[in-house]
């Protein structure tokens, strides 16, 4: 429930309260909150944490409960570099021997709403080649994201390794493509390899709609005129140099109000 001046106040834990309200249980440990942004120029929430009814300081962590959560920490990081790399073809289902293709997307109306509407494609494309990713326009909040082997995040500060739809030329034909390549093919849609041999690329859809399919083919990159149609929006290398700045400037804002 939003409140009349559109903000959201959720209560976590302790005893029920209407609306908005979490339980946990004893072993509750994070609450995980994602927010989804289109253009350059959205501003992100403020969010702020406090516990109710405060009377006193909060308690400081016992030596066995700190030594807990060192141990803890030092898990979480040994689990991502053995779990990460592998969770795709464990739990995605995605084949390991057929790189360079997205699988179909399960998921459901809620899913898609709360951005869990989601599929991942691994890849792997020689120097000389490129990926185009191809799909229908479509409605809803959308994302395409270019990622490490070990799901890392890209240089998305200078680098355009993402791309949700007001950032994305459309074709006369209504269908969106991506050039997935090593070296700036001169389109507007380029998602950037950052030089890697292999990497993962997440669609995630929310919101309005549905998701779509995505058709992938990889392609000799000197061959890219003859593949995109002869419309595709191009870009100068002043242009890109421009859009860089504009991603630059609006990730160094929107991480400066969070």
């Amino acid at each position: 429930t939003v409140g009349p001046d559109g903000a959201v106040e959720i209560f976590i834990g302790g005893p029920e309260r209407a609306p908005n309200w979490l339980p946990t249980t004893a072993g509750s440990r994070k609450v995980f909150i994602r927010q989804g942004f289109d253009s350059w120029d959205e501003q992100p929430a403020r969010l702020r944490i406090e516990r109710v009814d405060m009377s006193s300081p909060q308690p400081l962590p016992t030596t066995a409960q700190m030594a807990e959560a060192i141990a803890w920490a030092g898990e979480f990081v040994s689990g991502v570099m053995s779990d990460w790399p592998e969770f795709p073809f464990t739990y995605g289902g995605v084949d390991a021997g057929q790189p360079n293709r997205f699988p179909a997307i399960g998921a459901s109306g809620d899913d898609a709403l709360r951005g869990r509407a989601a599929v991942n494609m691994h890849w792997a494309l020689a120097g000389d080649e490129a990926l185009v990713i191809e799909f229908d326009a479509h409605e809803g909040l959308w994302s395409l994201t270019n990622m490490g082997v070990f799901f890392t995040s890209m240089d998305f500060r200078y680098r355009p390794v993402s791309y949700t739809p007001s950032r994305t030329a459309v074709d006369s034909d209504g269908r969106v493509r991506l050039v997935l390549a090593h070296t700036d093919p001169g389109v507007q849609n380029w998602l950037d390899t950052q030089g890697f041999e292999r990497g993962n690329t997440t669609y995630r859809h929310m919101l309005e709609g549905s998701p779509v399919p995505l058709r992938t083919r990889v392609v000799k990159h000197a061959e890219l005129t003859d593949v995109l149609p002869a419309d595709t929006t191009a870009v100068t290398p002043e242009e890109r140099a421009a859009q860089m700045w504009l991603r630059f400037n609006a990730i160094r804002q929107r991480y400066s109000l969070l």
